[in-house]
């Protein structure tokens, strides 16, 4: 994968998907620190990694310490509930906006949920209700087969399970006569699938050739235009990117 390569095939993109590198060494980082870790019933990282999660984060992404000084606080003293996050975002914070702050912390429980992934091996099943069976998020991208098969993506955990083929997995609606595709003629073979009955959309991925190109996150990212327009109608959308965007405009 040729992050260079795709800037200069998508140079709208250069500076998230330079983030998008930092992200990736981030989470290389710290993943290295908790796989050795038994902690799946515990709900955030245990007090030793917190330091060595902060840094790692602090040096990836070039935040100074300081900065950061209040959330790693709040994470060691039990004020942040990883694994609450995919419901609901803790904690305040008088040095970011929200959506940064959310963004950060989002970012930071991003190895927490890869180990608890590895940890639960769940890859492939059913989503039963449209919520990933390891964090219980809600999904914002899913690809169709070779065989037709819909597949759902956790943007948390990076689970991904196969679900319905009709239907919205956000309101578990399934009246076509409410679904709506969007597509747009410089994202060849992505779509938009929106819903009428809850006002949300999912990006589907109908090529698989593009998952032999991209990673579903990465593929996530390069897609974004479609979130743009997506949200220029009105739709939102229900789970943050791999970067813990959300909200586009």
């Amino acid at each position: 994968m040729d992050l260079g390569k795709i800037k200069e095939e998508r140079p709208y993109l250069a500076d998230t998907l330079s983030l998008y590198e930092r992200y990736s060494g981030f989470k290389a980082l710290v993943y290295n620190l908790v796989e050795v870790r038994a902690y799946h019933d515990e709900k955030c990282y245990p007090p030793e990694l917190i330091e060595p999660v902060f840094n790692a984060f602090s040096s990836s992404f070039e935040i100074p310490d300081e900065s950061l000084a209040a959330l790693k606080d709040a994470m060691r003293f039990g004020g942040i509930n990883l694994s609450g996050l995919p419901a609901k975002i803790t904690a305040a914070s008088e040095t970011f906006s929200e959506n940064e702050h959310e963004g950060i912390i989002f970012l930071i429980s991003k190895p927490y949920f890869l180990w608890l992934r590895h940890s639960r091996g769940l890859n492939k099943s059913f989503w039963t209700d449209g919520r990933c069976p390891v964090c219980r998020s809600i999904p914002s991208v899913a690809s169709l087969d070779a065989e037709g098969k819909r597949q759902l993506y956790c943007s948390f955990c990076e689970t991904p399970g196969y679900f319905s083929r009709l239907g919205c997995p956000v309101c578990l609606k399934s009246e076509t006569c409410r679904i709506n595709i969007i597509e747009a003629e410089d994202e060849a073979g992505f779509r938009v699938e929106t819903c009428d009955s809850c006002g949300s959309y999912i990006k589907s991925i109908t090529s698989p050739e593009i998952l032999n190109k991209y990673p579903f996150d990465l593929a996530d990212i390069v897609s974004l235009p479609l979130d743009i327009i997506a949200q220029e109608k009105g739709y939102r959308r229900s789970s943050p990117n791999t970067l813990g965007m959300k909200k586009m405009l």
